[in-house]
């Protein structure tokens, strides 16, 4: 990859988050408050940090700092699924460009939680691993172990690229074994199955954030071991879209091994018309348009959104005056970050009576609706 390719995939990457930076003034999602509330209370209780880095007790500086973090570290994503890519393709620079045909990469990393500072780590995994079967390497497949353990310190669900690796590679079949052991199996098996109590566990909620892959998914065919990789990671994230995000390195060499099939491209002389190379000009366009999809998307369309903070805080409010408040657990840490105090958070059902009290839900109650926005709502059930 030269200096001319590292900055077009730099630039683009940048158009969604510079609107991010700019057009959005929150952090997008619903974990992410957790983890920036921590964040927060480390800033203002640690000594070391309020000498050296009074910057940080300042909120918007740390949200400043957050999504520049966010940023390199899906800049460093794609940077080396680019590189995976020139194992098999002289201009494996493209795959990186073929990030962007799906929201995945972008919409991930604009959340603020471990598992992003963990992808980059696990993606790395993937590259020294292909290059250790392809170059029958034991070294390098034991640098994507080591890489896959270190992750594993930072998100739990990197076991299963241990597991997924048994599959490809023979030395990675105790390994697989002793995690299964140790995580136990009914956790390994609960862990990636969906539920429909968190949208991104959803079952089958993934296929649509798959966007312009949908047609070049049969690319991950092409390439041997890819192939099954690919496989693993899509099924299991039509399983439960929380773990989609970990195709897209397979994806994204897929659909660079269809742009370069021969076969394919052997379509216009046979035809005498330029099929193929329609289909290939509007996958270019599409990785151009899309990162100004995904900027609007992470100014406007993403929650939290200025009107939803507005109600969070007329719900505190009455908390505040002594009435009875309750809330869906999605909006707890949204609730914690305005300094209320959610009656539920995390990710279970917590099911409460809502018959009476003030109801933060995305429900619909048959009380007084006191405000609303998009999905929430806020109802007076006394």
């Amino acid at each position: 990859m030269n200096k001319k390719q590292f900055l077009i995939i730099a630039v683009l990457l940048a158009v969604p988050f510079s609107a991010y930076f700019f057009l959005n003034p929150n952090l997008f999602g619903f974990d992410t408050y957790y983890h920036l509330d921590l964040i927060h209370n480390i800033a203002n209780d640690s000594e070391f940090l309020s000498v050296n880095m009074p910057f940080l007790q300042d909120i918007n500086a740390q949200i400043v700092l957050i999504k520049l973090t966010l940023y390199l570290l899906a800049l460093c994503s794609v940077l080396i699924v680019a590189k995976t890519a020139e194992l098999y393709h002289k201009n494996g620079w493209l795959a990186g460009l073929f990030t962007f045909l799906s929201p995945l990469l972008v919409f991930e990393f604009a959340k603020f939680e471990n598992d992003q500072f963990a992808f980059p780590i696990l993606f790395a995994a993937n590259y020294f691993l292909l290059k250790g079967i392809l170059e029958k390497s034991l070294k390098h497949q034991i640098i994507a172990f080591l890489l896959v353990c270190f992750a594993g310190l930072i998100w739990k669900g990197s076991i299963y690229y241990l597991i997924f690796y048994a599959f490809v590679s023979m030395w990675f079949i105790l390994p697989a074994i002793v995690s299964i052991l140790v995580f136990r199996i009914n956790n390994v098996v609960g862990n990636f199955t969906a539920n429909n109590l968190v949208l991104e566990n959803t079952f089958f909620d993934g296929i649509k954030y798959l966007g312009a892959y949908c047609p070049l998914v049969l690319g991950i065919f092409l390439t041997p071991v890819v192939n099954v990789l690919g496989t693993l990671w899509l099924f299991t994230g039509i399983i439960n879209a929380k773990f989609l995000i970990h195709s897209v390195p397979f994806l994204s060499i897929g659909a660079l091994t269809l742009f370069n099939n021969k076969n394919l491209n052997s379509l216009d002389k046979k035809y005498k018309k330029p099929i193929w190379a329609i289909v290939k000009k509007t996958l270019i366009g599409c990785v151009i348009l899309l990162p100004f999809v995904y900027a609007f998307g992470l100014s406007y369309a993403q929650p939290p959104r200025p009107e939803h903070f507005n109600i969070v805080d007329e719900w505190v409010g009455f908390q505040e005056q002594g009435f009875d408040t309750k809330n869906d657990w999605a909006y707890g840490y949204w609730i914690k970050y305005r300094h209320g105090n959610p009656t539920a958070w995390g990710g279970g059902t917590w099911e409460q009576d809502y018959n009476s009290g003030i109801i933060l839900t995305w429900k619909d109650l048959n009380c007084e609706k006191l405000n609303s926005f998009k999905e929430m709502k806020l109802f007076n059930c006394d």
